[in-house]
């Protein structure tokens, strides 16, 4: 019995340390995730970008998301269907009619049925963004527009979900200016660098939407793994360029 007391006092000491630093370890992980997030995967900015940028536009370009970022904005609201049906030509939407954001502004919503997640989806992928919500990457394209539109999401505030999610569920992205529907064609963990991505990343030929978050959620530290969902277009209209 005496042996066992000090094993004891040693034992509830130490979870009376944990109790107390619980929130700075999730405060740590929360900040670590967001760091790893803003790292896109494979890290080709400039060739993924629509046009290179320098230093010194990166920069500006970051103030400016972070400080729109601060001001939180929130005046989001989707369209319907109908409404957009009166602006199609030829079966596609002119850019011209295409309300674009700015870095920071939430233009849309992501709906994952299946799995019970519903997040807002912001432009730019700043640490200060993931905060809010989900960020499309700064370069790729919007949702319409052939390519593949980017977005990476903070684990711990509900992108963790997507480990619930199956072939074929489906995704809806509802934006300011047309609603679209996405089909889940792969789910799973790969390196940041792996090499399908990054082809995927680049490709100009269909309608794709890849998801991304760091894995897995219960990690502590410095991680070059991501839980990636590949999804493609099933339903919403085409953006003319040329409009």
């Amino acid at each position: 019995m005496a042996l066992c007391a000090p094993a004891l006092f040693l034992t509830l000491g130490y979870g009376l340390m944990y109790i107390a630093g619980k929130p700075v370890i999730q405060f740590v992980t929360s900040s670590l995730e967001l760091f790893l997030l803003a790292d896109v995967p494979t890290g080709h900015s400039a060739e993924a970008a629509t046009t290179a940028l320098t230093p010194e536009t990166k920069a500006a370009a970051s103030a400016e998301q972070t400080q729109l970022a601060e001001s939180a904005t929130t005046d989001f609201k989707a369209v319907t269907d109908a409404a957009v049906e009166q602006k199609l030509i030829h079966g596609r939407l002119p850019s011209s009619d295409v309300h674009y954001p700015s870095g920071g502004q939430q233009y849309g919503q992501i709906q994952m049925a299946t799995v019970g997640l519903n997040v807002p989806l912001y432009y730019g992928d700043t640490e200060e963004i993931l905060r809010l919500g989900a960020g499309q990457y700064f370069g790729s394209v919007f949702p319409g527009e052939t390519g593949t539109t980017l977005i990476a999401g903070h684990n711990l505030d509900g992108f963790n979900k997507m480990n619930g999610l199956k072939i074929g569920d489906a995704i809806q992205l509802k934006t300011n200016y047309a609603n679209y529907t996405y089909q889940v064609t792969k789910a799973n963990v790969r390196n940041k660098e792996d090499e399908e991505i990054d082809h995927l990343i680049k490709q100009k030929k269909k309608h794709l939407l890849i998801l991304y978050t760091c894995h897995s959620e219960t990690s502590f530290g410095l991680t070059d793994n991501r839980l990636f969902v590949i999804c493609e277009l099933k339903n919403g209209p085409e953006i003319d360029p040329n409009r």
